[in-house]
C-alpha cells in the first residue's frame, strides 16, 4: 500500500499535463467503494498539497 502511495504522489508532483490526469484519478478514488482506497486517496491529496485537492475533499466533510 505504501508503494502505491509513493508512486501516486510522485506522479502527482510530476509534469503539469500528467499532474492533472493523476489528480483526477486520485480524486475519483475518493468515491471508491473500498474504504482503504478512499483513505489512500485522502492521504495522497494531503501530502501533495495541491490547491485542487481542497475542492475535492471539502464535499466529503458532510458526507456520512
Amino acid at each position: 500500500m505504501t508503494n502505491i502511495f509513493l508512486l501516486t504522489l510522485s506522479l502527482l508532483l510530476g509534469a503539469d499535463g500528467a499532474t492533472q490526469q493523476r489528480l483526477d484519478d486520485v480524486v475519483r478514488n475518493l468515491r471508491n467503494p473500498d474504504y482503504r482506497a478512499r483513505l489512500e486517496a485522502l492521504r495522497t491529496l494531503r501530502e501533495a498539497k495541491h490547491v485542487d485537492a481542497i475542492a475535492a475533499i471539502a464535499p466529503l466533510i458532510n458526507d456520512a
